[in-house]
């Protein structure tokens, strides 16, 4: 009874106001390592200390077996305070930074038990967060409702087209400038219905039987005509998906135009790395830093835009923002795992244990959960209007308004830090990180 008692004083999630919850994320976020032997988590009457060791004399605080993160109990309350933060209402901008940097230092937390056989259920709460993470990033793209100007997703392009390889963004975005560049048409939006209500995604379907045809085009080098260097793919890359792209020419009407034809003029020239300085993960410690440099960028392009347009031989821009991520906090290396990546992996390097310190693990993951994507941004000077679009959102139209275009560049790229794992049958969800950002130029090869 008074150990029940105890755990009753210890664990209060559930009474404590909301500025006391904020103060224990504030604690949760400062965990920024995944070493075995950091600080841990203490709890007592509902609030949050990071202690070292057994013994905390200062804070009044001896530790014990229910405190490990290992007890449910633990998890639970750390859960319960994450969820009730998150329904508050509207966050400001400081609270979506607090409760980023405690999920995120949660995930640290829960990693230092990487080779623990007892750890299942902080796998499962870890996985928990990053879900949470996942809607709550989703989410925060209502602020920029009002800008939505078309909703639709690559993945019914593949679907309907029965075509799933790899390069369906980029080859969308390549589609998408060709249409600025080349026709002065600001985006797949132009000229229709931009009521999302009515917007229908099949009006852009068929699409997806010609898009398929760029697929083949390598994404690491210029081209200065584009059109040619689709001539030139490869018969068999071609062949992947020569079906799909004679249904499209099939539905044609009228003259019928080769896909080389419609790229034919379009320049793509690499302009290298944007100059990231910070991972974007799901933590928000270097938010300000980034959506800075972001902002930087859009500012260069939009000025870019305008010089041309001030010039006798005015044509337009277009740009790829090519991203790429990798695991930040996942389970490729626990102990709790093995069986799963033994079942479904392929072969590769078995595990290795230091003798000396057992919690050290040595193991190449044998699914990686790396990954890349690209989006496109264009800049009208004549309408003083910024286009942005995302293959698996839509597109926007904002104003010319550099730090507003990068406030929502930085919202799209949070929404794949958190993802669920890629090749198993009962996936977890996992926090990746965007390491480096990559861009590259469209425009007319004859201005």
């Amino acid at each position: 009874m008074a150990r029940e008692r105890a755990d009753q004083q210890r664990f209060q999630a559930n009474t404590l106001s909301i500025d006391q919850i904020s103060n224990n994320l504030r604690v949760l976020a400062t965990f920024r390592t995944k070493e075995p032997g950091s600080s841990n988590l203490t709890i007592r009457r509902g609030i949050f200390y990071k202690t070292t060791g057994k013994l905390n004399f200062l804070k009044g605080i001896v530790r014990d077996d229910q405190d490990s993160l290992t007890n449910q109990e633990v998890l639970d309350e750390i859960l319960t305070n994450i969820t009730r933060f998150t329904k508050q209402g509207r966050l400001t901008d400081a609270h979506f930074d607090i409760l980023c940097d405690s999920m995120y230092g949660f995930l640290n937390l829960g990693s230092k038990y990487c080779a623990r056989g007892n750890a299942h259920n902080i796998a499962t709460a870890m996985s928990s967060v990053c879900l949470i993470a996942k809607t709550l990033f989703r989410l925060r793209l209502d602020k920029f409702a009002l800008q939505k100007a078309a909703g639709y997703s690559q993945g019914a392009y593949n679907t309907a087209n029965n075509v799933h390889l790899d390069g369906t963004c980029w080859s969308m975005v390549m589609d998408w400038a060709r249409r600025i560049v080349l026709k002065e048409k600001m985006g797949y939006a132009h000229g229709l219905n931009t009521d999302l209500l009515q917007f229908k995604q099949d009006k852009l379907l068929h699409r997806g039987k010609y898009i398929a045809h760029v697929f083949g085009l390598r994404q690491d080098q210029s081209f200065d005509d584009v059109g040619a260097a689709i001539a030139a793919i490869d018969p068999a890359k071609k062949a992947k998906t020569s079906d799909v792209l004679a249904k499209y020419y099939a539905e044609q009407k009228g003259s019928k135009k080769t896909v080389e034809d419609k790229f034919s003029n379009l320049s793509y020239r690499l302009a290298g790395p944007l100059g990231l300085r910070s991972r974007i993960h799901i933590g928000n410690q270097h938010r300000v830093d980034c959506t800075n440099t972001l902002r930087d960028a859009i500012y260069r392009w939009i000025r870019k835009s305008e010089d041309a347009y001030n010039t006798r031989n005015f044509y337009l821009f277009a740009y790829q923002i090519n991203f790429f991520m990798e695991e930040e906090v996942g389970f490729q290396n626990w102990i709790i795992h093995e069986a799963r990546q033994r079942r479904e992996a392929p072969l590769g390097p078995p595990v290795q244990y230091n003798l000396f310190s057992p919690l050290a693990i040595n193991r190449v993951p044998t699914i990686s959960q790396n990954g890349g994507h690209a989006l496109g941004f264009a800049y009208d000077p004549k309408g003083q209007k910024c286009y942005f679009m995302d293959p698996n959102y839509g597109e926007w139209v904002l104003p010319n308004d550099a730090f507003l275009v990068a406030e929502l560049l930085y919202d799209v790229l949070k929404t794949y830090t958190a993802t669920s794992e890629r090749g198993f049958s009962d996936p977890l969800c996992f926090c990746r990180s965007i390491y480096d950002i990559r861009t590259g130029l469209f425009s007319t090869n004859n201005p």
